[in-house]
């Protein structure tokens, strides 16, 4: 498995010896560059990294939500039409429909308006 390192050049040219950090991926040495960036301005990152740490969980469970989601929504379409799929729906899709709302709820929250790929709630109610 690859690691990850991360090389430090300062605006003025130089640049310290070796790497920096042994990260499992890209992801994670980005991270510590991100926060590296935010102490070095004299800040502190404690925020930036609990929000990104609830906004990455968030994200893995609307992944989670919508993979069972296409699931039992596939599954829906094999059924027979009328009583049994209607009853499918109602006890197995919903509720993976409402378990995908849960976090994207939440995220909708703390994603800035701008970059949120999808409609809001108040979007839906007032611009439509």
């Amino acid at each position: 498995m690859a690691k990850y390192g991360i090389k430090i050049t300062y605006s003025n040219g130089d640049e310290e010896d070796g790497l920096y950090g042994n990260f499992a991926s890209k992801e994670e040495a980005f991270k510590e560059i991100c926060v590296l960036a935010v102490k070095e301005a004299g800040a502190d990152a404690s925020v930036q990294a609990e929000m990104l740490a609830d906004i990455s969980g968030l994200l893995t469970e609307t992944k989670a939500a919508l993979k069972k989601l296409e699931a039992v929504t596939e599954e829906a379409a094999g059924k027979e039409e009328g009583k049994v799929q209607s009853e499918f729906y109602h006890f197995s899709v919903v509720p993976a429909m409402e378990g995908l709302r849960t976090p994207v709820d939440e995220l909708e929250m703390i994603v800035d308006k701008e970059v949120w790929p999808m409609p809001s709630y108040g979007d839906l109610l007032f611009e439509v």
